[in-house]
């Protein structure tokens, strides 16, 4: 998992969105909202290969989540207003 930190406005989501166009919208996503990705309704993260959590603030309050969600070769996921 690469992790970018940097000051504000020097372009870290120019990279991201080249390598979207690349792959896809189908298999990539951008989120400023950590409830998509660690929440109980994370559809979004569904056959992702190149996932973005934009501006995220506390990342250590989720991160037992972020590294179940990076190592596990299965990952469930659950829709909203779904069984």
């Amino acid at each position: 998992m690469p992790i970018w930190i940097s000051v504000p406005g020097c372009g870290k989501n120019q990279f991201l969105n080249f390598n979207k166009y690349i792959i896809g919208d189908r298999y990539f996503h951008s989120t400023a909202n950590k409830e998509e990705v660690v929440g109980n309704f994370n559809s979004s993260i569904r056959n992702k290969l190149l996932y973005n959590v934009n501006e995220m603030r506390n990342a250590h309050e989720i991160m037992e989540r972020l590294t179940e969600l990076i190592t596990e070769q299965q990952v469930s996921s659950t829709k909203k207003f779904q069984e």
